[in-house]
């Protein structure tokens, strides 16, 4: 907490540790092919013969953005300890399967949870004879580091306006005042260095706007997984213009499993 100290009157010390969630902070390495039960971002994974591989509008093959081994993973509240939950997106359609009009609309994206990884799969001769992405977003296989941290509620989302009742730069500029501006920046920067490259749980960040604001049937939906985007010689994710993407999920169908209904948002700068 001392990070925040310098930015925070006492009190408001108080509420940030009120709000803090624990998630899973991700870090990405660039280990070459990895096996395909690995957690990890990019290139192909465990997918079992008896379900049948996921298509988008276009008609072409979805890829693999990202895949959770839960047995790899340290405990995060209120998610498996076993399995696989796979994301699957269109990589070959510029929104990357996400609907604008319909959030849920599953037709570019699937969410999978593979329980019993001891099923026949494919193998990764079989995966890797898929069509290349048109708009590939992840440069790479990269291996998933996963570490718990506790996550403040500090980003502009719907949980900061329900939590304080007030627009998070109107409430800022009440705080900061002229300094405002500069304040964010130095508390973004800070908060920033401990949200890792993704987070699994916890609270979302975005480049525009929470879709949430503006979709009340959405807004009891949390946080499932984060993927920023990441620079780096050794590893490269990008949405668009330095974007971010987020899976959402109601707390009902987290608790029971049910990661098809989990829906997908991107966006950038």
């Amino acid at each position: 907490m001392k990070r925040y100290e310098t930015f925070f009157p006492d009190e408001w010390i108080e509420k940030i540790v009120k709000t803090k969630k624990d998630a899973g902070v991700i870090l990405l390495h660039n280990n070459g092919k990895l096996p395909l039960h690995k957690s990890k971002v990019g290139g192909v994974g465990y997918f079992p013969k008896n379900t049948a591989y996921p298509t988008g509008i276009s008609g072409n093959p979805l890829h693999l953005l990202a895949q959770l081994n839960f047995e790899e993973l340290p405990p995060i509240p209120d998610f498996p300890t076993r399995g696989i939950l796979a994301f699957y997106i269109d990589m070959h359609d510029d929104l990357y399967g996400m609907d604008l009009d319909d959030m849920q609309n599953q037709a570019g994206y699937r969410t999978y949870y593979f329980e019993d990884l001891t099923l026949p799969a494919a193998t990764r001769e079989e995966l890797e004879t898929l069509p290349q992405p048109e708009y590939p977003i992840v440069q790479g296989e990269y291996a998933i580091e996963c570490s718990i941290g506790s996550i403040p509620l500090l980003q502009d989302n719907y949980e900061f306006k329900t939590e304080y009742n007030e627009d998070y730069y109107v409430f800022f500029e009440e705080l900061f005042g002229d300094q405002v501006d500069d304040k964010l920046d130095e508390v973004y920067e800070r908060f920033t260095e401990d949200m890792g490259e993704g987070i699994i749980g916890g609270y979302p960040m975005f480049t525009q706007e929470d879709p949430r604001f503006y979709r009340e049937h959405l807004r009891e939906h949390v946080l499932l997984f984060q993927l920023d985007s990441v620079f780096g010689e050794e590893v490269e994710v990008m949405w668009g213009d330095a974007g971010i993407a987020n899976f959402f999920i109601h707390p009902t169908d987290l608790k029971n499993r049910r990661f098809d209904k989990a829906w997908f948002n991107w966006d950038c700068s």
